[in-house]
C-alpha cells in the first residue's frame, strides 16, 4: 500500500491525532521513503515540488476565486487501479450518506496516468472527470496547498488510524454497489468467455498474486507484499473440483502460471486489455487476491474477496463479505514468529516499507499454499450459504478482533480473518 500523508481527524467518534502528531508521522514516513530511494530521486523529487509551487504561485488568484465558487479537486491516485477505484468508491458513497458538504467535485484523470480507461468510463458516469492533460496539469497544480482540493488521504492511504473505507463499507452493507455492467459491456465480455478457454455458463474466480516487476518505479520500497503464484495452485485445484473456473489475472510480466487444469493464464492472453479487466472483475464469483489493489476493481462491483499474504498485518479486507489472512510477522534474530498480540500493541502492525520491516529487525512470512487452498474453500461454503461449518471458530474472530484499537488501519472493518488461518494460529493469537 503506497506511503502518503497524515492520519484523519475525528470523524463519527473516531480518535483525534493532534496535528502536531500527525506532521511527526508524516515526515517519518517520508524519511524512510527518502533513505529508501536514494539521493537522484530526492533531487528529483525536490525539483518537481519547486517547480509546482511555483507555478501554484502563478496561477493563486484564479485558484482562489474558484475555491470560493466551491470547485474541489479530489486528490485520487489515478495511475494504480486500486486507488481509482477505492477512493472514488468511498467519495461517492459518503456523498450518498449525506457526510459531505455539497460543491462541485471532479477528478482530473488525464489519459496517460489513469490506469483503466474502461473504469474511468464508468467513473465519468457518477462524478466530473478531467481528461484533457495541459488542464488536468494546472488544476493539479492549483490545489496543492489546500485550496480548491478535497483531499481523500485518509480513505485508504492512512498510516496511522483507521481507514475511512472501512467505516463507509460497514455503513454501506446491505445496500447495492454503486456500479454494475453496462448490458452492452457484459454482452461483450461474456462472448469473449469462449475466446478465453472457459466453457459455457461456466462460473470463474479471479485469481491474482502481485510480483516483483508489478510497480518498478518503488519496488524496494514494497517488496515485502509480493508473493509467488505457484502458491495458489491448490486453491486453484480446490475451485475446480467444486465445478469452477480460475481466470489468472496481471500482465505479461508476470511469471507464467503452471499448468492447472481448470486455469487460464489471461495476465498472458491477447485478448487482455482494460475492457475485459472490468469485466472479469465484476463477473467472477470472488476474487482471490492480495495486498495489490486490482481486488478493489471487483469490491466495487459488489464481488467479494478472499485475500491473502496482506501486509501491513493491520490490513483486512475492505468490504463485509471479505475473507482475509495475513502475512505472519517473525524476529529475525530469534527466528521466532510474532504472536497476533505482540505485533497490534507494536507500530510494527502498521509499517508500510520494507526498510521500516529491516530497521525492526522483522521480516514478513508468505502465507503457505495449504492456508490459502482452506482460504477460497471457506469463501466457497459461505457463498454457498454454509457458514455454519466455520461457526465454532467464531470465538477465535472475536478474539482477533478485540485487538483491534483505534490507532489500526483496519479498525472498524466489517470483514473477516480465515477461520481456518485463526484455528492453525490459535496459539498465536494467545486463546
Amino acid at each position: 500500500m503506497p506511503v502518503s500523508a497524515c492520519a484523519p481527524a475525528r470523524r463519527s467518534g473516531r480518535p483525534v491525532m493532534s496535528l502536531v502528531q500527525a506532521r511527526l508521522q508524516r515526515l517519518r514516513y517520508a524519511w524512510a521513503r527518502v533513505r529508501e530511494e536514494g539521493l537522484l530521486w530526492t533531487i528529483r523529487e525536490l525539483g518537481e515540488r519547486a517547480l509546482l509551487l511555483l507555478l501554484w504561485l502563478l496561477l493563486l488568484p484564479v485558484t482562489v476565486t474558484l475555491h470560493v465558487a466551491g470547485f474541489r479537486r479530489l486528490s485520487v491516485i489515478t495511475e494504480r487501479v486500486g486507488h481509482f477505484a477505492a477512493e472514488i468508491d468511498c467519495f461517492l458513497k459518503l456523498q450518498a450518506l449525506g457526510k459531505l458538504p455539497h460543491r462541485r467535485y471532479f477528478v482530473t484523470a488525464p489519459p496517460a496516468r489513469v490506469s483503466n480507461d474502461c473504469l474511468a468510463d464508468y467513473w465519468a458516469s457518477k462524478l466530473s472527470l478531467v481528461r484533457e492533460p495541459r488542464l488536468c496539469a494546472l488544476l493539479a497544480a492549483m490545489g496543492r496547498l489546500g485550496l480548491m482540493r478535497h483531499d481523500v488521504t485518509d480513505y485508504i492511504l492512512t498510516v496511522h488510524g483507521a481507514a475511512t473505507y472501512y467505516r463507509v463499507n460497514a455503513e454501506w452493507a446491505g445496500r447495492p454497489p454503486l456500479l454494475e455492467l453496462s448490458p452492452e459491456h457484459a454482452l461483450r465480455g461474456r462472448a469473449r468467455l469462449s475466446e478465453l478457454g472457459l466453457p459455457p455458463d461456466a462460473w470463474f474466480v479471479c485469481v491474482h498474486v502481485r510480483e516483483e516487476g508489478y510497480s518498478s518505479g518503488d519496488e524496494k520500497v514494497h517488496a515485502y507484499r509480493n508473493a509467488e503464484v505457484q502458491a495458489i495452485v491448490p486453491a486453484i485445484r480446490a475451485i475446480a473440483e467444486r465445478g469452477g473456473w480460475c481466470v489468472r489475472m496481471g500482465d505479461p510480466a508476470t511469471t507464467p502460471l503452471p499448468a492447472v487444469a481448470g486455469a487460464i493464464d489471461y495476465a498472458h492472453h491477447p485478448l487482455r486489455s482494460a475492457e475485459m479487466d472490468v469485466f472479469l472483475c465484476a463477473s467472477c464469483r470472488f476474487f482471490l487476491g492480495d495486498t495489490s489493489g486490482l481486488f478493489v476493481l471487483s469490491s466495487i462491483f459488489g464481488v467479494p474477496c478472499a485475500l491473502a499474504n496482506l501486509v501491513p498485518f493491520s490490513i483486512m479486507g475492505y468490504a463485509p463479505r471479505d475473507l482475509s489472512i495475513p502475512k505472519l510477522l517473525f524476529r529475525e534474530r530469534e527466528q521466532r514468529v510474532l504472536s497476533f498480540p505482540e505485533v497490534f500493541s507494536s507500530p510494527a502492525s502498521n509499517y508500510r516499507m520494507g526498510r521500516m520491516f529491516r530497521e525492526a529487525g522483522l521480516g514478513v512470512k508468505d502465507n503457505t499454499p495449504e492456508e490459502i487452498g482452506e482460504l477460497a474453500v471457506e469463501m466457497l461454503d459461505r457463498l454457498e450459504g454454509r457458514a455454519e461449518l466455520y461457526a465454532a471458530l467464531e470465538p477465535l474472530q472475536d478474539a482477533f478482533k478485540r485487538l483491534l484499537r483505534p490507532a489500526h488501519y483496519c479498525y472498524g472493518a466489517a470483514s473477516r480473518i480465515g477461520a481456518r488461518f485463526l484455528e492453525r494460529h490459535r496459539n498465536l493469537l494467545g486463546v
